[in-house]
C-alpha cells in the first residue's frame, strides 16, 4: 500500500488542541494495526527551534537531540512512536534547504520561486515521513492565511490534485466559528471545543464516537481495515478515574504557573500518579519568588517536590533555597537538569562548607565551580552547540536508589543542558554524603546524585519527562510518585 497522508488543520482551536486531535487520530489509526508517522509543520522563518525564545512555552527534545515544537511531546505521549528532528519542519528550514540546493547548482540556473521550488521541498519532507509507514498525520500550525504558510498550502493542494486517493484533509472546528474551507477544502470535519483540553486523553474515544477514523478511511478509499482496539487506552483512562488517594507535588521552575510551561513534566507526573493509584495535585512555584524567607510559606503544604529544569542561571538561587528547605525537612525531592545543579551547589555550600560554590553560568569567577562547562563546550562559540542534547547512557552503581526505582542498572535518557558536575569535586561531595551514583561510561560525566541519609533526594542530569507516554510512564518519575505516596500513608 502506498503511504496515505492526512493533513490536520484548525485555525479556530488552540495549538494545544490541534496537536491533541492530530495525536489522537494517529493513536486510533495505530489501534487499527496501521503503521503511522507524524509531522508538524511550523510556519515561521527560523531554521529550527534552538534559537527561538519559548516565552515560557515548552520546547520538546527528541531522542536524536533535536529541539522541536511542543506538539511532538503530545505525539510521543499518545502514540509511543519516537519522534526525531525530521518530524518537525519550519518554513525557514524549507527555505534553507531550497537555498542549499540552489547553491549546489541543482536548479541549473532557474529563478528560484515558492512554486515550484519551495513546494517541491515541502513535498519531499512530507513524503519522506511515509517511508515504511501506512499513514502520515501532518499537522499544519498557525493560520493558513499567513505568508509563512503559503508553501505548505500550495504543496497540499498539489498533492490532493495529483494523489487524491492518498490524501485527506481534516479540519478541526468550533461550531460557532468559521472554518478554513475557503483556503483548503476539507474531507472530514472534527467538531470540538477548546474547553475539552482538560480531558485530552479522552480525545481518541471521542474521535471514534464521531466516526472520524471511518470518515478518513472512506475519504481515501480504504474499507477493509480492522476495527479500532483501544482497550489498553480505556484501561489507562479507568486508572486515571479510579484513584484512591491524593498527593500534592510542587514544581519549582521559571514560569511554572503557566499552563504552557513544563507540559511534559506535568503530564508525566499525572500519568505516573494514575499508574500508582493516586491523583497528583500540582502546586506550581516560581523559582524567582522563593528565598529563605518565603520558602516555608510557599512549600509547607506539599508532599513532594520536583526542582525542574531550566537554562542559564535564571531562577537558580530560588531553586537552591527550595533544595535547602527540602533537604532540611526531609521532603521527597527529584531535581532535574538545572534542578540537579541546584542540589549540588546547595550541598557544596551548606554541607561541604564551600560558601562560594556556584555554577560558572551564574558566576564565571566563582572560587568553587562545582558546576562547569566541559573543555570542549568552552571552545564552542555558536548558538546551541555548547549544549548536551539527546540520549546518553547512564550506568548506575550498586545500591543506587534510582536503580531501585527504575528496576534497571542502565538508563538511556534525553539531555538538554550545558553545565556538568565538575568531577574535581566528586570525592569531596561523596565524603560529605552526596553520592554520584550514575555516570556516562564514555564521558565519565555524572548523571545521577543521591543523598543517602535522606528519605529520597535524587538529582538527575537528564530530563526523564521527555521519555514518557500515556501507556508507558517514565520509570523514574513513577518511582518518585510511588515514594511520595508511601510517605503520606
Amino acid at each position: 500500500m502506498e503511504p496515505k497522508y492526512i493533513f490536520v488543520i484548525g485555525e479556530a482551536v488552540t495549538s494545544t488542541h490541534r496537536a491533541v486531535v492530530a495525536a489522537s487520530l494517529a493513536r486510533v489509526l495505530l489501534s487499527r494495526g496501521l503503521k503511522v508517522n507524524m509531522l508538524k509543520c511550523v510556519p515561521c522563518l527560523n531554521s529550527d527551534f534552538e534559537t527561538i525564545s519559548n516565552n515560557s512555552e515548552e520546547l520538546f527534545v527528541t531522542h536524536d537531540g533535536s529541539v522541536c515544537d511542543f506538539a511532538l511531546g503530545y505525539y510521543e505521549r499518545f502514540t509511543d512512536v519516537k519522534m526525531s528532528g525530521s518530524n518537525c519542519i519550519t518554513t525557514g528550514r524549507i527555505i534553507q534547504n531550497v537555498m542549499s540546493r540552489e547553491r549546489r547548482g541543482e536548479y541549473v540556473g532557474e529563478r528560484v520561486q515558492i512554486v515550484p521550488h519551495a513546494t517541491d521541498e515541502v513535498r519531499r519532507c512530507v513524503e519522506a515521513q511515509g517511508a515504511g509507514n501506512d499513514f502520515v498525520v501532518v499537522e499544519i500550525g498557525g493560520s493558513l492565511n499567513n505568508m509563512e504558510t503559503i508553501p505548505w498550502v500550495e504543496a497540499i493542494k498539489q498533492l490532493k490534485e495529483e494523489r487524491e486517493e492518498d490524501c485527506a484533509i481534516v479540519n478541526i472546528v468550533n461550531a460557532d466559528e468559521p472554518s478554513a474551507d475557503e483556503v483548503l477544502p476539507c474531507d472530514v470535519v472534527v467538531e470540538t471545543d477548546n474547553a475539552e483540553e482538560a480531558l485530552i486523553y479522552v480525545m481518541p474515544l471521542q474521535l471514534i464516537e464521531q466516526q472520524i477514523d471511518e470518515q478518513v478511511l472512506w475519504a481515501i478509499g480504504l474499507h477493509d481495515v480492522r476495527k479500532a482496539d483501544l482497550s489498553e487506552w480505556r484501561t489507562m483512562l479507568e486508572r486515571m478515574h479510579s484513584v484512591d488517594s491524593v498527593v500534592s507535588i510542587g514544581i519549582v521552575g521559571e514560569n511554572a504557573e503557566s499552563e504552557l510551561a513544563y507540559r511534559s513534566l506535568k503530564e508525566s507526573l499525572l500519568m505516573s500518579g494514575a499508574r500508582n493509584g493516586v491523583k497528583v495535585e500540582l502546586k506550581l512555584l516560581r523559582a524567582d519568588q522563593i528565598n529563605d524567607g518565603s520558602v516555608e510559606v510557599l512549600m509547607s503544604d506539599v508532599d513532594g517536590v520536583v526542582i525542574a529544569s531550566g537554562t542559564g542561571s535564571r531562577g537558580l538561587e530560588g531553586r537552591i533555597a527550595a533544595v535547602k528547605w527540602c533537604r532540611e525537612n526531609d521532603v521527597p525531592t527529584l531535581a532535574i537538569g538545572l534542578g540537579m545543579h541546584s542540589l549540588v551547589i546547595e550541598y557544596a555550600r551548606n554541607v561541604l562548607g564551600l560558601r562560594e560554590a556556584n555554577s560558572t553560568e551564574a558566576d564565571a569567577r566563582t572560587a568553587h565551580n562545582v558546576i562547569d562547562l566541559m573543555t570542549d563546550q568552552k571552545a564552542y562559540s555558536g548558538m546551541g552547540g555548547a549544549m548536551r542534547m539527546g540520549v546518553y547512557r547512564c550506568e548506575l552503581a550498586e545500591g543506587s536508589r534510582v536503580a531501585d526505582m527504575c528496576g534497571s542498572m542502565v538508563l538511556n535518557e534525553r539531555h538538554y543542558h550545558r553545565g556538568e558536575l565538575n568531577n574535581l569535586y566528586v570525592e569531596q561531595l561523596k565524603e560529605a554524603g552526596l553520592r554520584c551514583s550514575g555516570v556516562n561510561p564514555t564521558t565519565r560525566l555524572v548523571e545521577v546524585v543521591e543523598i543517602a541519609a535522606h528519605k529520597l533526594m535524587v538529582g538527575v542530569q537528564f530530563q526523564p519527562e521527555y521519555n514518557n507516554s500515556a501507556l508507558q510512564p517514565n520509570e523514574l518519575i513513577m518511582g518518585f510518585v510511588r515514594q511520595v505516596k508511601e510517605e503520606i500513608k
